[in-house]
């Protein structure tokens, strides 16, 4: 199905991964380079997104949930890059916080219906409290990266920091996922 990539990456080089990435997507004009987000406020995209040469695909709110009270980023949404635009920087996009590169997710898709596929598993992977459905439509098992791959993601990208190696606290840990059954990227 996929595999599984992990290596440690010291934070000032944190941008090399994703700065290959977008060169590669954007030699593909079939290729599309999408972030997944979570921010406070809608506005915090609308900087981001105008920032970083990025477009705000959709976004869901929690807000106005019965447990939105509980997010301390109740607003997530998803973001495509145009790759071959030099003004557009997903890389920065992703790290320019610590904050906002933990618990983001890059994907590589060159499926044109995939924001559309991802958007459920996104929503329901952030906050599966708020699914909305029968019983029987509530995933038993649910493995987002799985999920992801199966609509249609070529590979999909996260960073942590657990784990770090003793005196290392300046590392990510990149968990890079590559779809196997798909040979676009190699």
């Amino acid at each position: 199905m996929y595999s599984t990539y992990k290596f440690w990456r010291k934070k000032p080089d944190e941008k090399h991964m994703l700065t290959a990435l977008r060169h590669q997507v954007a030699q593909d004009a079939s290729l599309h380079f999408y972030i997944f987000f979570k921010f406070e406020t809608l506005q915090k995209f609308s900087d981001m997104t105008h920032q970083y040469g990025g477009a705000l695909l959709w976004h869901k709110d929690f807000t106005d949930t019965p447990l939105g009270f509980l997010f301390r980023k109740p607003i997530i949404g998803l973001v495509e890059f145009d790759c071959s635009d030099p003004k557009s920087d997903p890389a920065g996009a992703f790290f320019h916080s610590l904050n906002t590169a933990l618990g983001s997710r890059v994907m590589v898709s060159d499926d044109p219906t995939f924001p559309d596929k991802a958007k459920p598993l996104l929503t329901y992977d952030y906050s599966p409290a708020t699914f909305i459905g029968t019983e029987e439509e509530k995933p038993k098992t649910f493995n987002i990266t799985d999920e992801l791959i199966n609509a249609g993601a070529l590979l999909t990208y996260r960073v942590e920091i657990y784990d770090q190696p003793v005196g290392k606290a300046s590392y990510w840990m990149e968990f890079l996922c590559v779809n196997d059954s798909r040979d676009e990227l190699y």
